[in-house]
């Protein structure tokens, strides 16, 4: 079984990725992840919803763990999204194609995020 856990990018600046559990509040629509990381605070942090992903349980060619809004690199040297619809992960190909994630990943590279920009203050 694999682990259930989230990320996303806090509204503190400057902005940084944390890891944990997802809470949300129906009251106020804020969304918080409560880091897991024994090295972390206790409290949560808040985080800006559209940033929010889940860990798929997979890694990539270098070991490295694969995210929902990760972009990565396959054998073919093409760039995909991964993203979560119809209740699966997939890859999303620039043309719009998707396909199930778990058929390519033994040939995918992690490159970055969908929100890189936004981590580098653009």
């Amino acid at each position: 079984m694999r682990p259930i856990k989230f990320r996303g990018i806090t509204t503190s600046t400057p902005h940084r990725w944390v890891y944990g559990d997802l809470i949300h509040s129906d009251k106020t629509g804020a969304c918080c992840i409560l880091p897991t990381e024994k090295d972390w605070m206790t409290e949560y942090e808040y985080v800006i919803p559209e940033t929010i992903g889940q860990f798929t349980g997979l890694y990539d060619n270098n070991w490295k763990e694969v995210w929902e809004g990760d972009k990565a690199r396959n054998k073919a040297n093409r760039i995909v999204t991964i993203v979560f619809m119809d209740g699966a992960f997939l890859i999303k190909f620039s043309g719009g194609h998707v396909d199930v994630l778990c058929d390519y990943i033994h040939e995918l590279t992690v490159i970055g995020t969908i929100h890189d920009k936004l981590l580098k203050g653009g």
